[in-house]
């Protein structure tokens, strides 16, 4: 769901979830980039990680076990893909009680969109640790998305293909209401 605004397209993340909640697309993202309401951070899981090695966001520590996870316990998948999956099940299972993020896939199979749910400023976004370099800090916090990344598939670009492209249909909910909004 959207919004339609004067300098573009405002999507706000109290209408829905998801990765590009409280994005501000203005005319010129071309060259700019997009500014984002709350802070992104991009993960990368380089190896799949071994039993009992660890990762933290804000005061959240989740280690990760061969089998049997529970609490603050990861179960490792047999690819990189899989154990991207249980992260992000995980992250967002903490969501209200731990660590305020959400997780999303993004273009590669083994990176992972956090987006701060608790702050504005990528200033006051919970800090990242880990313990090895499988489970890394690819970019760190930010609240502008680059137009490089805008255009990279393995981060937010999409591909399409002419069987893939259909059109696309608006239509306009709450009409006359401060509500109104276009999805």
């Amino acid at each position: 769901m959207a919004k339609l605004i004067t300098d573009g397209l405002l999507t706000n993340p109290n209408w829905h979830d998801a990765p590009f909640a409280g994005i501000l697309l203005g005319g010129n993202n071309q060259y700019n980039g997009v500014n984002i309401e709350n802070p992104l951070m991009i993960v990368s899981v380089a190896t799949n990680p071994s039993a009992d090695e660890t990762f933290g966001i804000g005061t959240k520590t989740y280690t990760f076990k061969d089998s049997g996870a529970a609490g603050d316990q990861i179960n490792l998948g047999l690819t990189i893909a899989l154990t991207v999956t249980a992260i992000i099940a995980k992250i967002n299972a903490d969501r209200h009680n731990g660590t305020g993020c959400t997780a999303y896939t993004l273009g590669s199979t083994s990176k992972i969109l956090l987006v701060d749910n608790l702050s504005q400023s990528h200033h006051a976004s919970p800090g990242w640790t880990n313990d090895g370099a499988k489970v890394v800090e690819e970019m760190p916090w930010m609240n502008t998305i680059g137009q490089h990344m805008l255009l990279d598939f393995d981060y937010f670009r999409v591909p399409l293909t002419d069987v893939d492209t259909k059109p696309i249909t608006l239509i306009e909910r709450n009409v006359g209401s401060y509500q109104n909004f276009l999805y």
